[in-house]
């Protein structure tokens, strides 16, 4: 009766760990396909302005807020020794920057992003940021800035964008420096520039 009962644990245990990994992954896939709809719709309505074909070649798509099992190269603080073995990854605010993997790191709406280029640094655990981070939470930035400040802003970076109160949490006053933070992971060889994109027309969902 104990071993039946101890198998059925066993079974549950192993049952609900698959379930959790084939969530895990089902909801990256969806957020890939996602992404990627989102760019063939944009390119799209883009080439019929244009009348030019994109280059597909190089296809830069960026998971944040999520974890995967990686071979993964650390320093054990206990023995001092350097280890490699396969441990789940998960990466909050951040992104992955593996040896020569491609990546995107953005800013606000005013300023821009950086295509970036992974240089695989171990002690960040192959990890950079996923943008440059807020110098303010939603609810603080709504309490803090005003609209005027808001818009004379968005009016002086030259972006074609709605003038909508509703936006004010995602002002750049709300966002860090991002040259700033493209700068210390540069120099702590985390990645490497490869452009700088700078904003045209910014559209904003509600």
């Amino acid at each position: 009766m104990y071993l039946c009962v101890y198998l059925i644990f066993i079974f549950i245990f192993i049952f609900v760990s698959s379930y959790k990994y084939v969530c895990v992954f089902v909801g990256r896939e969806y957020a890939y396909l996602n992404r990627e709809f989102m760019l063939k719709a944009m390119v799209s309505c883009v080439q019929d302005v244009l009348k030019k074909e994109p280059d597909w070649n190089t296809f830069v798509t960026v998971h944040h807020n999520y974890c995967t099992c990686e071979s993964c190269r650390y320093k054990d603080n206990r023995t001092g020794q350097w280890r490699e073995e396969e441990l789940w990854v998960t990466r909050k605010g951040a992104t992955s920057a593996k040896k020569d993997e491609y990546g995107i790191i953005p800013g606000s709406m005013a300023t821009g992003s950086f295509i970036v280029k992974g240089l695989g640094n171990d002690m960040s655990w192959h990890s950079c940021s996923h943008g440059a981070g807020r110098r303010m939470g939603r609810k603080q930035a709504a309490g803090i800035l005003s609209t005027k400040e808001f818009f004379n802003q968005l009016d002086a970076s030259g972006v074609v964008c709605d003038r909508d109160e509703r936006l004010i949490d995602e002002s750049p006053l709300a966002y860090k420096d991002l040259n700033e933070v493209i700068r210390h992971q540069t120099n702590a060889s985390i990645i490497k520039i490869e452009h700088r994109l700078l904003p045209l027309v910014n559209v904003k969902g509600f």
